[in-house]
């Protein structure tokens, strides 16, 4: 599929692998409208600072849109936690952002789009193997992923096509602590051994827009990331 001309709205585009998505889109010839709190400072880039965790107001907004080709959810919240200290504030806030915003901005998009109109939502590793301490926020992509489905199959008879990508260890602001403390620990558990850029998650996101077959998929950038138990017996001598 073609997608000049096309306009593609990307929720989080600030900053890492939204950001990324956002400029690959530029790219490809799309309109290109970041949807985040903060603008993302790509020249080209429609910034619309807005904050989806106010539903309401985010809704108004996709309702006063003309056209969307292409949705891109990548807006997530983690708020890491053991399971005996998860506050009430914690589980809402993350399941307002990640799962509910989700589906009502999806929704709202929906019968915004026309025929050939995609959605694409941000998964997570975490809906195979949770981490310690990050056990709502897998709950939260485990829905992700559930909604996906059932999004590709309901909205299918509109010509919309629903898939998801799950991004494995990306280099971000949000991992660095976690590589700078375990890196060698998540390189071992990586067939590729060594860990993803932005712009890798990026193209995968941009074959889902183009891929006119596709849907109620998850494509995995991870570099085959626990493919099986002991990747890293394949670098032995």
């Amino acid at each position: 599929m073609e997608l000049k001309g096309k306009i593609a709205v990307v929720t989080g585009a600030s900053r890492g692998i939204g950001k990324a998505i956002a400029e690959a889109f530029l790219k490809e010839g799309c309109r290109v409208i970041n949807v985040s709190r903060s603008a993302s400072g790509i020249k080209g880039v429609e910034d619309v600072q807005l904050d989806i965790s106010d539903l309401k107001k985010a809704k108004r907004w996709v309702q006063g849109l003309k056209q969307v080709d292409i949705w891109v959810n990548n807006a997530g919240l983690l708020a890491s936690a053991k399971l005996s200290r998860v506050s009430e504030e914690d589980w809402d806030q993350q399941f307002l952002i990640n799962v509910k915003a989700l589906f009502f901005l999806s929704q709202a998009v929906a019968g915004k789009m026309k025929k050939g109109g995609c959605i694409i939502n941000a998964s997570s590793y975490a809906i195979v193997l949770s981490s310690f301490g990050n056990a709502v926020y897998a709950a939260t992509k485990c829905a992700v992923e559930s909604l996906t489905k059932s999004m590709a199959a309901e909205w299918a008879p509109q010509g919309i096509r629903v898939n998801s990508y799950c991004p494995g260890v990306i280099e971000t602001d949000m991992t660095a602590g976690a590589i700078k403390e375990r890196g060698k620990e998540l390189l071992e558990q990586t067939c590729l051994r060594k860990f993803g850029k932005p712009r890798e998650v990026a193209e995968a996101v941009v074959f889902l827009a183009k891929a006119e077959y596709i849907t109620g998929a998850r494509i995995d950038v991870t570099g085959g990331k626990l493919a099986i138990q002991n990747p890293s017996a394949a670098w032995t001598p």
